[in-house]
């Protein structure tokens, strides 16, 4: 009896959508909630701007909905278009306009992009923009991106205290222990903090034993420099930060590539550390970009560097900058 009746109202439906009725047509192409869509009935839907057919058709991989859609001004198709589509310029052009649109998941991602850079010329002005954005929506990763850009200077003052105090935000909601293990590097080094490196190896410790990255590379910096009662040992924590400082740029922990940049320049290994400070670099760490500026044989890029450094204002960068002139 109830297959009757789901058919008579499918049945149904299609003679409205065959009247013009777009959320009939929808209805039919679902099939009343049972196993009988018809993409060519929520097609019809679509094509006439009823977004529920296109959200059905798009979640179901549809790239050409999610493209007409995006140049109908809808903005989540733009960002789904920008999700199904292989050709990266298009993704990033249906990004963009879903960014524009508003959709600020689509201005999170092109923010990452751009810092990484895997899109376009560093954008400090839009980095701030929308990590403040999201940050003030309660996103956690816009408001880690922020405090990051606090600790480098980059589209704000530089400013460690800041970067502290947004982190320390981000450690008590106990989403993810990144921030936690920050604050606890702070306190370790005296940044922006004063130092406490017994309090810091108590947190950043047990964090280590998780699997956090960021808190291993502040265990191991511990014991490189043999603080909060860690026993100095150079190598083994020179071994410790090899692994979170991978080949591949824009990845791993920047400090772990600028800290074992230093030690492979004080050994003299000067391509070893510039290619480790280019690593660092990438992600934009200023003691990094510092290192690389120094030591690269490139003169458009030392430039690129100490102008981007001073613009910083990384007083180092700027002496060298105005001394070169």
């Amino acid at each position: 009896m109830q297959a009757e009746v789901d058919e008579a109202i499918v049945a149904r439906a299609k003679t409205l959508c065959d009247k013009g009725a777009l959320l009939a047509c929808t209805l039919a192409g679902i099939g009343a909630g049972k196993d009988l869509a018809d993409k060519t009935l929520l097609g019809k839907a679509c094509d006439a701007g009823e977004q529920v057919a296109c959200g059905i058709l798009v979640r179901e991989g549809d790239p050409a909905r999610a493209a007409a859609g995006c140049d109908r001004g809808d903005a989540g198709m733009c960002y789904a278009a920008a999700l199904q589509t292989k050709d990266d310029a298009k993704a990033i052009e249906s990004l963009v306009r879903s960014c524009q649109l508003g959709t600020f998941a689509a201005c999170m991602q092109l923010a990452v992009m751009n810092q990484l850079g895997q899109h376009g010329p560093l954008d400090p002005a839009f980095l701030r923009a929308t990590y403040e954005r999201g940050c003030k929506q309660g996103v956690d990763q816009a408001c880690q991106s922020l405090a990051y850009l606090y600790l480098i200077g980059v589209g704000v003052e530089h400013d460690p205290a800041k970067a502290f105090a947004i982190d320390l935000g981000s450690c008590r909601a106990g989403e993810d222990a990144a921030p936690c293990a920050r604050i606890a590097t702070a306190q370790l080094l005296g940044e922006g903090v004063p130092a406490d490196p017994k309090a810091a190896l108590a947190t950043l410790e047990p964090l280590c034993a998780k699997s956090s990255m960021s808190a291993c590379v502040g265990v191991a910096l511990a014991e490189l420099k043999g603080l909060g009662g860690k026993k100095k040992n150079v190598a083994h924590a020179q071994a410790a930060l090899v692994p979170y400082c991978p080949a591949e740029r824009g990845s791993g922990i920047p400090r772990a590539c600028t800290t074992l940049g230093h030690l492979a320049e004080k050994a003299g290994d000067k391509a070893g550390a510039l290619e480790l400070y280019a690593r660092g670099c990438s992600r934009l760490w200023t003691d990094a970009c510092w290192g690389e500026a120094r030591l690269t044989n490139d003169a458009a890029r030392k430039k690129a560097l100490m102008d981007d450094l001073c613009a910083r204002k990384f007083a180092p960068a700027c002496a060298a900058r105005d001394q070169s002139d």
